[in-house]
C-alpha cells in the first residue's frame, strides 16, 4: 500500500484517460510516445546481447530511449523471427 488515496468514484463521466491521470506521477499508456525500431537499433541489440554476451542493464544503457522491458521483448521477438527464417530455409 503507497499510501495515497485517489477519488475514482463514479460521477457520470466514462473518462478513463482522465482518471488514469489523478495520480501524480502517472501517465496513460496510451499516451506514451513509441519510436519504430530502425534496422541499425535490432542490429546493434542483436550483436551486443548474442556476439558481446552483456548483460540486460548495460544493453539497455545504450538505448536510452528505451524501458528494459521494451528492448527484451524487442530482442526476443527478433530471436523468435530469425528462428523461423532457418526453419523456413532448411526444409
Amino acid at each position: 500500500d503507497t499510501g495515497i488515496k485517489v477519488d475514482y468514484s463514479d460521477d457520470g463521466d466514462d473518462d478513463w484517460d482522465e482518471n488514469s491521470e489523478k495520480e501524480e506521477g502517472t501517465e496513460a499508456r496510451g499516451k506514451r510516445k513509441r519510436r519504430p525500431w530502425l534496422e541499425s537499433d535490432e542490429v546493434r541489440l542483436l550483436s551486443l546481447r548474442d556476439q558481446q554476451g552483456m548483460e540486460w542493464k548495460e544493453i539497455c544503457e545504450r538505448f536510452p530511449n528505451r524501458t528494459e522491458g521494451a528492448v527484451k521483448v524487442r530482442y526476443y521477438r527478433l530471436q523468435k523471427k530469425q528462428k523461423c527464417k532457418e526453419t523456413t530455409i532448411g526444409t
